[in-house]
């Protein structure tokens, strides 16, 4: 099941972002994010979120901040599922473009993102903290509307 997220969510986005990421959001910057207005979905399985995303929409144009499946669940197409539908849902919200930021080092993220139809636009030199210091961001867009087929 699919469901907004609220900032009652927060500790649990934090302990899933936790799991995932060895430089993790912190559960200040979950609730920051909602106080500023970002928004998103989670996706529940037996009464559990295994998942949500993460979106700042500012006029026509929404930044994708964050993706994570809990790391018993990945694999599974529930990442992929997530973006379709936050995509779906920023189009009716009338968001016309969506981008992100991508670890370089992240090719299952990028994939699923290429085969959704983000393309690249560019790098950030030593946008994220990495274990032996800083790692690029590869910069990735795409147009709504979202159609399957892509």
């Amino acid at each position: 099941m699919l469901r907004e997220l609220t900032v009652t969510d927060a500790p649990t986005l934090f302990a899933i972002e936790s799991l995932h990421n060895p430089f993790p959001w912190s559960l200040r910057q979950f609730h920051d994010s909602f106080a500023m207005g970002d928004f998103g979905w989670g996706l529940e399985r037996a009464n559990l979120l295994i998942g949500f995303i993460l979106f700042s929409q500012v006029l026509d144009e929404t930044t994708l901040l964050n993706l994570v499946i809990h790391p018993q669940w990945r694999r599974r197409g529930f990442a992929r599922q997530l973006l379709i539908q936050g995509l779906r849902q920023l189009e009716q919200a009338g968001a016309v473009r969506c981008l992100l930021e991508v670890r370089v080092s992240n090719f299952n993220a990028i994939e699923l993102y290429s085969l959704l139809g983000f393309e690249v636009d560019g790098k950030r030199r030593d946008y994220y903290p990495a274990a032996n210091g800083r790692e690029d961001a590869l910069l990735m867009s795409r147009f709504l509307p979202f159609r399957e087929e892509v």
